[in-house]
């Protein structure tokens, strides 16, 4: 009660200070509150917009592909549990009402040791102020380009496909349906392909040993190449990749340019695929550069046309070899249904 008494000998004072400070930040909160909703308002609008898109393209794939279901919902009864509590509930009001002094001492305790606790607060909060008074607290993005970005990718957000797991899904070099049909033309066109991820450049780094232990003795292989130039190249091959230290053959790997729409097709049986774990995908027509990152990317210029139909044409070097940064490179496990 002491300390209480002392406590309150300036609390109007402290009162009157908070409420100038509480007025200030109040209204600074409220317009930052009101950009926020401004913000998020046109957000929803533009998620609800799609979502009510993608439900009845959804909707309307099942209706044509399969036969129309209806649903029965059935109705949930109350749980016992909750009547239990109803019944111990009144159990304990019961046996507190017979015992209304000592509720009213455990009361008045908390009530002053509340009044301690907010009055201790407030001053501290008054105190926290003076040093932050300079403070200013934003919302970002701020301007209406990075805004309007934003909502550009929402608008586009979510597929829906009849494919298999279908890479444009689960790529990010491949952004276009019409990257995905030539892929599929190309590796296997009377069968569904499914295609797994094993490897991404972004995510599981650049060194060659890591490529290995995710993409060695998978199967058949689909690695694809997104150049600094903005080429999207890549091999497929039927060969299994492992770190023996010697090339492969068949007729089947090919190489391709998806923004030419261009497969090239293998002249001869010989030098399909090179496995050495110092490589990455590594065949007669280019390679990763053996610095050590699957970052760059050999092109061997002339020399690729001994091996492939045109296949100097892959990429704009032409006869010269030529070393090329890479953005991205993910390669994937492909299998038929």
């Amino acid at each position: 009660m002491k300390l209480l008494e002392d406590l309150s000998n300036n609390i109007n004072e402290s009162i009157n200070k908070i409420k100038i400070i509480y007025e200030k930040i109040n209204k600074e909160k409220e317009e930052l509150k009101l950009k926020i909703q401004k913000i998020f308002t046109n957000i929803r609008n533009e998620i609800n917009n799609r979502e009510d898109q993608l439900l009845i393209e959804a909707e309307n794939i099942y209706n044509n592909k399969y036969f129309k279901d209806e649903f029965i919902k059935d109705i949930e009864k109350l749980p016992n549990k909750i009547k239990l509590s109803i019944e111990k509930g009144k159990i304990i009001d019961k046996e507190w009402n017979n015992n209304n002094r000592m509720i009213f001492i455990i009361n008045d305790c908390i009530n002053i040791e509340n009044s301690i606790n907010t009055i201790n607060l407030m001053n501290e909060q008054i105190k926290n102020y003076k040093n932050i008074n300079n403070l200013k607290i934003k919302f970002y993005p701020e301007n209406e380009k990075e805004i309007n970005s934003t909502l550009n990718k929402i608008i586009n957000f979510g597929k829906i496909s009849t494919h298999n797991l279908n890479i444009n899904i689960i790529s990010k070099i491949i952004d276009k349906e019409e990257y995905f049909k030539s892929l599929k033309n190309w590796i296997e066109p009377n069968k569904e392909l499914k295609f797994e991820l094993l490897y991404r450049l972004s995510e599981h780094g650049e060194k060659f040993s890591k490529f290995h232990e995710l993409c060695d003795n998978k199967g058949s292989i689909l690695a694809l190449y997104h150049v600094k130039d903005g080429n999207k190249i890549g091999i497929y091959t039927p060969l299994i990749l492992d770190n023996k230290s010697k090339w492969k053959n068949d007729m089947n790997t090919f190489i391709f340019n998806l923004n030419k729409n261009q497969k090239f097709k293998k002249l001869t049986n010989d030098y399909s695929l090179y496995c050495y774990n110092n490589y990455g995908m590594f065949t007669a027509d280019f390679g990763n550069h053996s610095s050590g990152s699957m970052k760059k990317i050999k092109h061997f210029g002339n020399y690729i046309n001994d091996y492939y139909e045109n296949g100097r044409d892959i990429l704009p070097s032409g006869n010269e070899e030529k070393i090329y940064d890479l953005e991205e490179v993910e390669v994937f496990k492909i299998s038929t249904n």
